[in-house]
């Protein structure tokens, strides 16, 4: 009897080291339902569920061992676009402009103007460009 109380309040323990922490004053419902299992549990399925209970341990185990080995193995799942092509040109010995300083010399640098022989200044539709020249060339 003692040594199934025991086996009940290891696996109790085992299974709460699985589950995502919190405090033991604002046990999780999740928590609450495990210990309410446990506690409410009958004789003659106890080995049963206990054994159930220990396969379901095992299983979260080795969830949490794969997610680690492959955050470890495969670091540039979690990073974004953005630092996965400035990692790859760090590790060929190339360093990437700093955007910021890109994007701040952008808004000095003066924006291009069409002049159209009028007197009046306007900026370029998607179409049209200067050319060669300085001509308007588009439609």
């Amino acid at each position: 009897m003692t040594s199934s109380v025991a086996r009940a309040r290891s696996i109790y323990r085992s299974i709460l080291r699985e589950l995502p922490q919190r405090p033991l004053s604002e046990p999780s419902p999740i928590q609450q339902r495990i210990r309410t299992a446990i506690a409410a549990r009958s004789h003659e399925t106890a080995e049963a569920e206990m054994d159930q209970a220990e396969q379901y341990i095992q299983y979260a185990k080795a969830q949490r061992m794969y997610t680690t080995l492959l955050e470890r193995y495969n670091p540039g799942m979690s990073i974004d676009e953005e630092d996965k092509v400035r990692l790859t040109a760090r590790r060929v010995g190339m360093d990437l402009p700093d955007e910021t300083a890109i994007n701040a010399r952008r808004r000095e640098l003066p924006t291009c103007v069409i002049l159209d022989g009028t007197g009046s200044d306007r900026r370029p539709k998607h179409d049209e460009y200067l050319g060669k020249w300085g001509e308007n060339v588009g439609p």
